[in-house]
């Protein structure tokens, strides 16, 4: 019983200075296919990504470097743009970090958005290697604009860091549960043909 309170008292300290521990695997070739099956981007150990047009015989639309691994990688439907968000090995909460980047024809790219142009940095949740700055991402069903919606904690820090006196186990799990928790903050929108962010709305939560 002594044990496991004071695994959770040490993951709730963790909590408090937000610094929670991330693991990644070693980044292997991976495919990213569009929603209709119909094009997909490889991307390989060497940070090579060429775009696909799926069917029973591949063909080889485009290819190109990339500056670092996709976490997230989406391909329109018809193949003429993809987005990719974040990186596989976290962003590290640098604000310089570009935490979304726009492609289009021939992979050309169209745009990219540091991580201090999208996020609230003062009210994200970190952990060693991430900021945790968005819970959905999808294309508008014509495909025409990426949608992202951003979160922010639901509690800033200095609530979580003033519940660190409490010290049985139920206190101190219910303290990481709060300090985890996070709201929707803005949906954004980027028109896809040009890599433009057309608009942002915050996001009313009762």
């Amino acid at each position: 019983m002594k044990s496991r309170i004071s695994g959770v008292l040490i993951a709730f300290a963790i909590v408090s200075s937000s610094a929670f521990g991330d693991s990644y695997g070693a980044f292997q070739t991976k495919r990213f296919y569009s929603q209709n099956r119909r094009f997909f981007v490889e991307v390989r150990e060497n940070k090579r990504a060429v775009l696909y047009r799926n069917g029973r015989r591949l063909r080889k639309l485009w290819q190109r470097d990339l500056s670092d691994f996709p976490r997230k990688l989406m391909v329109t439907n018809d193949g003429t743009a993809i987005a990719i968000v974040d990186f596989y090995y976290g962003n590290n909460c640098r604000p310089d970090a570009p935490i979304l980047m726009l492609f289009g024809p021939g992979g050309k790219e169209l745009s990219r958005y540091l991580l201090r142009d999208i996020a609230d940095l003062s009210r994200t949740i970190r952990t060693i290697s991430m900021c945790y700055w968005y819970s959905d991402v999808k294309f508008a069903p014509d495909g025409k604009s990426l949608i992202v919606q951003s979160i922010v904690a639901k509690h800033d820090r200095s609530e979580c860091r003033s519940r660190n006196a409490h010290s049985s186990r139920d206190e101190a799990e219910k303290m990481l549960e709060i300090c985890l928790s996070t709201k929707p903050y803005q949906n954004l929108v980027f028109d896809m043909a040009n890599g433009s962010l057309v608009s942002r709305e915050k996001v009313a939560v009762n």
